[in-house]
């Protein structure tokens, strides 16, 4: 995709700040509301752009009232789509697509619905291995020789609901849902400021927020009032002198305490990111979200996946030993060293260890680590997730108790505050 397609103007530079928003709550005053409109046309946003998928050799694409496939550079429409017919496209080399058995060559495609309906997206190879995706806005086809990269351009508001509605149970409270609308939102506007001049602002897994698309289930309409409720609402904090977005991180369960980001994101040292922030609010999380082990891994299989994930590691045999070689300020292993059979070892961040070995399976680095013979054992874990910025579960536990959505922010990010950007 090329970046000269976008007219309209990124407002998160960081756009002029309106409204300082009471601690009380979120809601807008009818001044507030009347005052945001006025302006709203000259800081909306522009659409956010969501990597949904990249490498893609094949995918399907319908539209419900039917639309048109078109080539991106020159608007010319290479295959009108039937209503309700799913449409097979595939990416061959230097710009040839087929599509629906015929050959085209464009270095992108558009499709477009001929309604306001959202394209849906179907990108297994076998149907029945995958959920189609409901796509809102517009939808891209980037080609390469590598494979197709599907990105989704949409209302930046558009996305936060579709967010929320994926990073949150349908069950929690809507003061949960009004706080995580604000997560999502803030987190977004600091990757399209990050990520102008590329493809893409952000992915659509945990690596940036999970995104999949529309949600017309209990969850979905409980985000999108939350959305419409905290419309234009930014966590900031003190930056250089101003006030400024910062990245509003968030995991499941902190299992105690949030974690600093000041070690693993240097740049970003505004006070809300300072961590240590105790909470006993996740203590209603399930069984093994805020307690979890022990887990056992084959340390073949670790090997492997932190080679594949991180080539610039070097290449290691089998396992002799694994040691913690720093913790953080609460006593999480920060970094490990991985020596082998041989004498060779490996420095490893304890995060790239999580991540590489899953985290559905090592599920926070705040837990014992040991190896066991051939296996790489995991006990006395805490917590869910990677434990920077805001908890979750905690939020869920706050918002139970009767805390309003602005007070479990500040909470979680000490020193920040909530502004109208829009």
């Amino acid at each position: 995709m090329r970046v000269s397609r976008f007219a309209q103007t990124c407002c998160c530079g960081f756009v002029a700040v309106t409204t300082v928003v009471a601690a009380e709550g979120c809601d807008r005053s009818a001044a507030d509301a009347s005052a945001a409109r006025a302006t709203e046309a000259t800081r909306t946003p522009r659409p956010i752009r969501v990597l949904i998928h990249s490498g893609l050799k094949g995918l399907r694409v319908r539209a419900d009232r039917g639309g048109d496939i078109l080539d991106a550079s020159t608007q010319q429409t290479l295959l009108t789509l039937s209503p309700r017919t799913w449409a097979p496209l595939a990416c061959g080399e230097s710009g040839v697509w087929t599509i629906a058995g015929r050959e085209f060559s464009a270095d992108d495609l558009l499709i477009r619905s001929s309604s306001a309906d959202p394209i849906w997206a179907l990108t297994a190879t076998d149907p029945d291995d995958s959920v189609p995706l409901r796509l809102p806005g517009r939808v891209w086809l980037d080609g390469g020789d590598g494979g197709a990269a599907l990105i989704n351009e949409l209302d930046l508001e558009e996305y936060v609901a579709c967010v929320a509605a994926r990073e949150v149970r349908a069950d929690f409270h809507a003061e949960a849902f009004a706080a995580q609308t604000i997560l999502c939102r803030t987190f977004a506007l600091c990757q399209m400021r990050a990520r102008e001049t590329q493809r893409y602002d952000v992915i659509a897994s945990e690596g940036s927020q999970v995104y999949a698309g529309l949600d017309d289930g209990p969850a979905g309409r409980k985000a999108r009032e939350a959305a419409l409720r905290t419309r234009g609402l930014v966590c900031v904090a003190a930056r250089d002198g101003r006030e400024d977005i910062f990245p509003t991180y968030y995991s499941a369960a902190c299992g105690g305490a949030s974690q600093s980001a000041w070690e693993f994101v240097p740049s970003e040292k505004v006070q809300p990111l300072r961590g240590l922030v105790t909470c006993d609010y996740c203590r209603i999380a399930p069984e093994g979200v805020y307690r979890w082990g022990p887990v056992e891994v084959d340390e073949t299989a670790v090997r492997e996946a932190l080679v594949r994930r991180y080539p610039e590691l070097p290449a290691l045999g089998r396992l002799k030993s694994v040691e913690v070689r720093s913790r953080t300020e609460l006593g999480r292993p920060l970094s490990l060293v991985l020596t082998d059979e041989a004498g060779r070892s490996a420095n490893v961040l304890a995060e790239h260890l999580r991540l590489a070995v899953g985290s559905r399976l090592m599920r926070s680095t705040d837990c014992q680590i040991r190896l066991d013979g051939h296996l790489l054992r995991f006990d006395a874990g805490q917590g869910f997730g990677h434990g920077l910025g805001l908890c979750q579960w905690g939020m869920q536990g706050q918002a139970l108790s009767g805390h309003k959505a602005a007070d479990i922010l500040r909470y979680y990010f000490p020193e920040s505050s909530l502004v109208r950007a829009y």
